[in-house]
């Protein structure tokens, strides 16, 4: 079992917005190591839930510093390399936390010319043993 201050420090890490790689390679921990503390500890769970999501947040919203520095960007270069981090990091949010970060589907259903759907009842009838004519 993993150490109090460790599995704090690895939340405290993840709160501030690294990952859980990075969290527990810091803190001298394997990733592995820390999800079996998580799977045994139900407050430990819900804290691991908790410091993800402040992580997720936390990404989110360096998304703007990203933008402010390709905005002030002196080479072409600089700019794409900034741009690849924004996508990457949007992608990333869209897949870890879809309901919040990703894109908002919505369907619409409509007949022909995008008019009314039409609904047509078929009725089925037997018949005593008869072929219909």
């Amino acid at each position: 079992m993993l150490d109090r201050k460790i599995i704090d420090a690895v939340l405290d890490s993840m709160c501030e917005g690294a990952s859980l790689r990075k969290a527990t390679q810091k803190h001298g921990t394997s990733p592995q190591s820390f999800l079996r503390a998580v799977d045994v500890d139900e407050k430990l769970k819900e804290q691991y839930a908790q410091a993800r999501a402040r992580m997720l947040d936390v990404n989110a919203e360096e998304l703007e510093e990203i933008g402010e520095r390709a905005a002030m960007a002196e080479t072409a270069v600089e700019v794409a390399g900034l741009r690849l981090l924004s996508d990457n990091r949007k992608w990333l949010l869209s897949k870890l936390a879809p309901k919040k970060y990703g894109d908002k589907v919505q369907q619409e259903v409509s007949g022909p010319d995008g008019g009314p759907v039409q609904v047509t009842q078929i009725q089925l009838v037997a018949m005593n043993g008869r072929s219909p004519d």
